[in-house]
Order: C-alpha cells, then sequence, then structure tokens
C-alpha cells in the first residue's frame, strides 16, 4: 500500500491524488510503465432498525434487531475485511434517551460475530453488505430503541478505506388501533295521555321507544421523535502545531460534535453541524478556552490538554561606565 500526493511546494500540507488508471512515473526514462492508483475510500455505518409489522416485507415476527450497511456517497458499499465497532443502544424512558447495553461487532464481506456481554454472542452467516444483528434479551418489541451510536472503529485490515459513524433509521411504530366510546343520549318519553268519553271506552296512545344515538370518541397516540443536537465551540484557534494553537494560531475555526457539552477523547469533529464526513476538520490543535484538543487524520479527538503558561523574555538593560578624563599638567 503507498499513498501518492499531487505536486506541492508547500511543506505544511499535501493532497492526496487523484484516482486513475493511466499514471505515468518519470523513471526509468527508457521504459516507464503506466500504474494505476487508488485513492482513500470514507465509508459511512448507517444502521436502521429491523422490526416486524403485518404485510412488510420481513418473514417473521422473531426479526428485531439492527441492519448495518456500509456506503460510499449515499450507495451500498462492502465492508472488504474486518472492521470492528461498538453500537450502543439507547430507548426511550419518559421522553429521555437512555442508555441500555454496548454490542461489540466485528463485520466482513463474509460473516459477522457480534458480542452482547461476556456470556452472550450472536454469529451471522450473511454475506456481501449489510448485516442483521438481532437484539439481546433486555431489549423487547414494547421497546421504543430511539438512538443508536457507533463508536471505536477500527479497520487495520482494509487498504485505504476509512469508515465513519453514519445516520440511524428507527422502525415506524405502529399507529395505536382508535377505541370507540358509546356514549348514550336518551330520548324524552312522552307522557301517556288518556281520552275520556262519555262511553266507558278508554282509547290510550302509543308509547314510542326511546332511541339511542352513539358517538364516537377516537384516541390516539402521538410517539415522540427523538433527537440528538450538535454541541459547538466557535472561532476555536487552529495550528499544525501545539505551540502555534495556543500563542500564534494561523486560523480560526467553528468545531461541531455529538456529545457532552465539551469534546471529549474519541469524538469526531466537524466544520458544520453535519456528520458528512466531507466536514470533518483537518489534523492538527485546536484550542478553544485554553482548552487544546489534538485531532487525528480521521477528524477523531485523541488527546485533550492545556496550553502551557508563556514565559515573557527578560529584557536586558546596558549601564553606562563612566570614563574619567586624563589631567594635563
Amino acid at each position: 500500500m503507498f499513498y501518492l500526493y499531487d505536486s506541492n511546494y508547500d511543506t505544511s500540507s499535501y493532497n492526496e491524488a487523484d484516482q486513475s488508471l493511466f499514471y505515468n512515473p518519470f523513471i526509468p526514462f527508457s521504459d516507464p510503465k503506466v500504474f494505476s492508483y487508488q485513492s482513500t475510500v470514507n465509508t459511512t455505518i448507517d444502521t436502521e432498525e429491523v422490526c416486524y409489522s403485518s404485510g412488510n416485507y420481513y418473514l417473521s415476527s422473531s426479526l428485531y434487531g439492527l441492519r448495518f450497511t456500509p456506503r460510499v456517497d449515499g450507495y451500498q458499499s462492502d465492508w472488504g475485511n474486518d472492521i470492528y465497532f461498538t453500537a450502543n443502544i439507547y430507548k426511550n424512558v419518559g421522553g429521555n434517551d437512555t442508555y441500555v447495553s454496548s454490542y461489540q461487532i466485528t463485520a466482513s464481506n463474509w460473516t459477522s460475530y457480534v458480542q452482547y456481554d461476556a456470556t452472550s454472542s450472536f454469529t451471522s452467516s450473511e454475506f456481501g453488505a449489510g448485516i442483521y444483528v438481532p437484539y439481546a434479551s433486555n431489549i423487547s418489541t414494547s421497546d421504543n430503541v430511539s438512538l443508536v451510536t457507533i463508536t471505536n472503529i477500527s479497520s487495520p485490515f482494509n487498504c485505504k478505506k476509512v469508515f465513519f459513524p453514519g445516520s440511524y433509521t428507527a422502525c415506524i411504530n405502529p399507529t395505536a388501533t382508535p377505541t370507540m366510546t358509546a356514549t348514550l343520549t336518551p330520548t324524552k318519553t312522552p307522557t301517556p295521555s288518556v281520552t275520556v268519553t262519555r262511553t266507558p271506552t278508554l282509547t290510550p296512545t302509543k308509547t314510542p321507544t326511546p332511541s339511542v344515538t352513539p358517538t364516537y370518541t377516537p384516541t390516539t397516540t402521538n410517539t415522540p421523535t427523538p433527537s440528538k443536537p450538535f454541541r459547538q465551540l466557535l472561532s476555536a484557534q487552529y495550528s499544525a502545531t501545539s505551540y502555534d494553537a495556543c500563542f500564534a494560531p494561523s486560523s480560526t475555526i467553528n468545531m461541531f460534535w455529538q456529545g457532552s457539552s465539551t469534546p471529549q477523547i474519541g469524538d469526531y469533529i466537524y466544520s458544520q453541524a453535519n456528520i458528512n464526513p466531507s466536514y470533518l476538520v483537518n489534523a492538527g490543535y485546536y484550542v478553544g478556552s485554553g482548552t487544546i484538543y489534538t485531532i487525528d487524520g480521521t477528524g477523531k479527538v485523541t488527546a485533550i490538554g492545556t496550553c502551557p503558561t508563556q514565559t515573557p523574555t527578560p529584557t536586558l538593560t546596558q549601564t553606562p561606565t563612566n570614563t574619567p578624563s586624563p589631567t594635563i599638567s
């Protein structure tokens, strides 16, 4: 594996060359052989919740879990060799995303393995893209899994293929069937009238039967849609070295991340409030409120520290020397 960079006289940064099948080397001059080059491919891991409902294309009501799919520029791709990542599961409890558990997942084009805990695991025999992972026993079909995050991504055996967390799509919860409640509204019952004639014959009128008019009141339930807001740190100081980032930054940049109120180790930092990999910030040192963040080439925070106290340069003051004048006698 090798990386090819475009011509650049600025030693502070290099840009990876474009992918092509026809690169022509200068050496040897007598027999320059054309070679091809594949540039780095950014791949997102999208998560979709799988849940059974009558009439959909899933075959069994026992299918209830998650499907992880690799995508490049929105199109389905493949895993390549083994890739390792952690799926963190949250469910909605009282309107809040509450952590449940984490699954350790190994995915590849041939087979996939899931470690739920120290004693429970699952092996999938699916091939190609997209792997299905059933939920562990601590999540039931009545739970609302509101959020799944992906962390600790590692792909040491993949050449030029870099993976990032993608989007999460939850199931559409079935709409509750409206409950019809009948309300009885009786009508007035007229009092029977009796007409008395001189003859001893009574002619009563008919008493109408009360009519009942039912009123139906449907009951509906609204399901809240969970969301995870972005955090931001505006006008952070940036430079390629930690000293310059603290005391002589080359530029400023707005930092965005998802999670705690301040960036943590393992968080991915973006230049906009968007998890598209194209918005991941460059490697270097970023300073905000005296805290310095070290960010690697994948946009991930790898270390957090504080700026040192700058020692002022001492000023030297020259003391003049008096030279006595000679005496002439």
